[in-house]
């Protein structure tokens, strides 16, 4: 995104360049029948350039809020970490107190065993976020799936006629504020965001992911029916590359 951010900053200075030309040549040509002709285009390269600056800016703010979002990530892992070290610590003092109490090393290995055994079984897993983007690069691009202003009746209008797993992310006026508008079966269906301390999800206990783009990132990759029998899809298609098409 970087990347992308400098090139809009080389086409930004290039335009202005234009224009600082084509204000002197408007100077030059006062009174002569080339004036109109340098105006309009002058007009023309002011919308253009306003319009490049507007890209940019949009940008920046997608990065920033990346930025922030990564370090929240970090923050995060950092706080599990040290959980995961003070419970791995309770452990092994556990086993230290059973060894004193002459229980034999082989019992206690085998109840380790059943018991992170039980404690996987059903566990949502949350896959690795970083092959997720590289694998769904569409997904990662928040404006093709955010549409913060569109209400349920925007959404049906937006969807009709897409794809089964085109989708798109509104806001609501809440509680919850956010729902998942997306085509499923032929038909376009509407589901609640829960947001809670633990972060967005469909239900309980599935709020785990830590933004909107982890959501859609993961359900990209994983189909929504555990959440709705009648929802046999993926978040497959961003509504906004849809309509690029």
């Amino acid at each position: 995104m970087k990347t992308a951010i400098s090139a809009y900053e080389e086409t930004i200075s290039m335009f202005k360049e234009q224009c600082s030309t084509l204000t002197t040549y408007m100077d030059q040509a006062q009174g002569s029948h080339e004036e109109h002709r340098l105006k309009e285009n002058f007009r023309r390269m002011q919308t253009r350039l306003l319009f490049i600056v507007n890209q940019c800016e949009d940008l920046r703010t997608q990065l920033g809020q990346e930025i922030q979002e990564n370090r929240e990530r970090d923050r995060r892992l950092n706080s599990i970490k040290a959980d995961m070290y003070q419970l791995k610590k309770l452990r092994d003092s556990r086993i230290s107190h059973l060894k004193a109490m002459r229980i034999s090393e082989e019992v206690i290995n085998n109840q380790l065993r059943i018991d992170e055994e039980d404690e996987n079984e059903g566990v949502y897993h949350l896959p690795d976020s970083v092959n997720l983007r590289e694998k769904y690069p569409d997904h990662c691009v928040e404006t093709n799936w955010f549409f913060p202003r569109y209400g349920r009746r925007e959404a049906d209008e937006v969807l009709r006629g897409t794809p089964n797993g085109t989708f798109l992310i509104r806001e609501r006026n809440g509680p919850p504020p956010y729902a998942c508008s997306l085509v499923a079966n032929g038909k376009v269906h509407h589901c609640l965001i829960e947001q809670t301390d633990d972060g967005y999800g469909f239900a309980e206990p599935f709020n785990l992911h830590l933004t909107l783009s982890d959501l859609v990132l993961h359900y990209a990759h994983n189909s929504l029916i555990p959440h709705n029998e009648t929802l046999d899809t993926k978040l497959s298609i961003p509504v906004g590359c849809v309509h690029r098409r």
